[in-house]
Formats: C-alpha cells, sequence, structure tokens
C-alpha cells in the first residue's frame, strides 16, 4: 500500500444510527452552494459559507470559530492551541475545541482523543448495555493540546456508551462505541470507501445520513479530507481543522464508532500531505496482522 496513502475510518454505530438517521428522515436542505473550486480557495467568506452550508451554527459557535480563525489566519506561526484562541474559548464556555474523537480499536480497547481547553483533571466514564462500568482519568498539563487516553481492559464485540467528565460533574463529550471481536472469531464486516470528501462532505448531513443507513461497520476516506493545500502555510491547515470540528455531522461522527478490520489514520494525504501524517497500516480480520504505523485520527 502506497505509504502516503491514508484512511480515517469513520466508524458508524447502532447509536449514530439512531442519532443521525432517525433524526434526518427528510433530507436536509443545503442553504448555501460552495463549489469544490470555491471551496479550494478557502478565504473567509467562503469557509463561512461552508459553516453555514446546511443551516446556521448557533450564534456562540460561529463566533467562537471567526474569532479563531481570524487569530490562525493572522500569524503564519499561530497554532490551534495559541493562548489567544484558549481564551476566546473559555469565554465563549466551551469545554473541548475538537473531538470527542475515536480510533485504534481493539477487541479490548479503544483510544479517545480530545483538545480540552481547561487544565484539569478529567474521567472517560465507559458503561455495557449489562450496567458494567470502568472510569479513565487523564490529567491535562497544557491547555488546547490533543489528549488521548487509552480505554482498556474492555469485553470483545461488546457495544459501550462513554462520556467525559470533569470534577465539578459537567459533561465535555460523550458517544458510544464496539470493540471489535477476538482475533480469528467468525465476522461478517461492511466496509464503505471513498475519496475526495473535501472540505464540503464533512458539513453534509445527507451525506452522513446515507453513511449510517446502509449499515457499514467503517468508512474509509481516501485522499482529500479538510485541509487544503494553503501553499503549505500550516496556520491555515488549523484554521480548516477547527472549521471541520465545528461541524455538527462531523462530531457526531466522530465520537461514535463501531468495531471494523482497520485501524484509524490521520486525514492527511494529496492536498493534505503537507501536513506531514503518518500513515496507516491495516489489521486484518483472519488473526494474523501487518504492523500498523500511528493507527490514530488527527485532531491537527
Amino acid at each position: 500500500m502506497n505509504k502516503r496513502l491514508t484512511l480515517l475510518a469513520l466508524l458508524v454505530s447502532g447509536g449514530l444510527a439512531a442519532a443521525v438517521c432517525c433524526a434526518l428522515e427528510t433530507p436536509v436542505a443545503r442553504e448555501h452552494v460552495v463549489s469544490l473550486g470555491q471551496a479550494h480557495k478557502g478565504s473567509q467568506e467562503i469557509d463561512t459559507l461552508l459553516m453555514d452550508s446546511y443551516g446556521r451554527l448557533p450564534d456562540a459557535e460561529r463566533a467562537f470559530y471567526l474569532s479563531a480563525r481570524e487569530i490562525l489566519a493572522g500569524a503564519a506561526t499561530a497554532t490551534i492551541n495559541d493562548p489567544a484562541i484558549i481564551e476566546i474559548a473559555g469565554k465563549a464556555g466551551r469545554q473541548l475545541i475538537s473531538g470527542p474523537m475515536l480510533g485504534d480499536v481493539s477487541d479490548s480497547g479503544i483510544t479517545v482523543w480530545f483538545r480540552p481547553v481547561h487544565m484539569e483533571a478529567l474521567t472517560v466514564q465507559v458503561a455495557d448495555g449489562e450496567g458494567n462500568k470502568k472510569e479513565f482519568t487523564v490529567d491535562v498539563t497544557q491547555p488546547g493540546v490533543a489528549t488521548s487516553i487509552r480505554l482498556a481492559g474492555l469485553s470483545a464485540n461488546t457495544k459501550y456508551t462513554y462520556r467525559i467528565v470533569n470534577n465539578a460533574g459537567g459533561v465535555l463529550g460523550e458517544g458510544s462505541f464496539r470493540t471489535a471481536p477476538k482475533p480469528g472469531a467468525p465476522a461478517t464486516f461492511r466496509i464503505a470507501f471513498g475519496s475526495c470528501f473535501h472540505k464540503i462532505g464533512v458539513h453534509n448531513h445527507n451525506l452522513m445520513r446515507l453513511i449510517a443507513e446502509r449499515g457499514n461497520h467503517a468508512m474509509l476516506l481516501l485522499g482529500d479530507l479538510a485541509v487544503d493545500d494553503r501553499e503549505a502555510k500550516f496556520n491555515m491547515h488549523y484554521a480548516d481543522y477547527l472549521l471541520r470540528d465545528v461541524s455538527q455531522p462531523w462530531r457526531t461522527s466522530s465520537a461514535m464508532w463501531k468495531s471494523s478490520c482497520s485501524t484509524p489514520a490521520p486525514a492527511a494525504t494529496g492536498r493534505n500531505a503537507t501536513s506531514a501524517r503518518p500513515s496507516l497500516g491495516m489489521r486484518k480480520c483472519n488473526g494474523s496482522s501487518k504492523p500498523s504505523r500511528s493507527p490514530k485520527p488527527s485532531l491537527s
């Protein structure tokens, strides 16, 4: 497999089908038509139309994105954890800048990624359908930095719900996932795949609904996803990732996970290749495996 080909596995659980499909029995009308050529230009006006292309975001969400984008566009060295962005996130009442995002699923665990706004101890509470619970704690030592925690010691082929809480009891994010079957166990997997999701696709409620309705265990996205070339301006790469992360369809999809034969990978190839993310290794379903390099999605 070409090492520059990266795959982002968006794994769709029954919980996602319930949360997205049932709520979207009637297609969501597109309010702003943005062409692919326009999306590649990525001006503030065009990115704002993309953000609102299937309905205007709440004012607080819009204000946060537009203010953060202005900070990122204003300095070549700006990153998503710029102190000014952390400050406006806190004033907006946000607990997470990005995430939660799930990946690196196995028969005994999964990893959750998120980008917290505050330095504090966070706990991921996990429960199965029979009331069995586990807790996993992580100390956030730097605001705005991508944080991950491995949810280990789980049962194979089991559906779990999870939520991220702070010491005050506030819920920062939640979702559900299913662990993979044990290696060698007979199982059927339905995996969809496609290329060039682009900045347009991550805001498309109807596209996400169709993916969920078809009952796929995994969606493997090959090629251009959330980031344009931007003439190798990494500050604008961060702006493109932030545009993705304020998308309601994206947030719902990335927080839900169902097991598959693959591991997730960064959203960087083609126009995204300048993000210099590692490539993906695949885990085979017959019990054998090949090494997997950095099997994780990118919060970037």
